[in-house]
């Protein structure tokens, strides 16, 4: 029987940015439920503050579905880009 109403869903993203103010996580929540957190991206920088890695749909400490690998020239110039 259909009712005529259509479910609220609320998501909330959470960024957490690193003491130099760069991105460090993206998490999101579905309807304020902690059990339906993800944690989405991580981002890892080098020492001049270029994104050096991203892990993707991290699901543990060394488990993710997909890791990003960025590599600089020495003018900071995005030279590769591996998935």
């Amino acid at each position: 029987m259909y009712s005529g109403t259509i479910p609220q869903t609320i998501v909330l993203t959470m960024l957490h940015y690193d003491a130099a103010g760069w991105l460090d996580s993206l998490k999101k929540r579905l309807n304020d439920n902690v059990g339906l957190q993800r944690l989405i991206a991580l981002n890892n920088y080098d020492s001049l503050a270029q994104l050096k890695s991203k892990r993707l749909g991290v699901t543990g400490a060394a488990t993710q579905v997909e890791t990003l690998n960025y590599e600089y020239n020495i003018r900071g110039w995005l030279i590769r880009f591996e998935w």
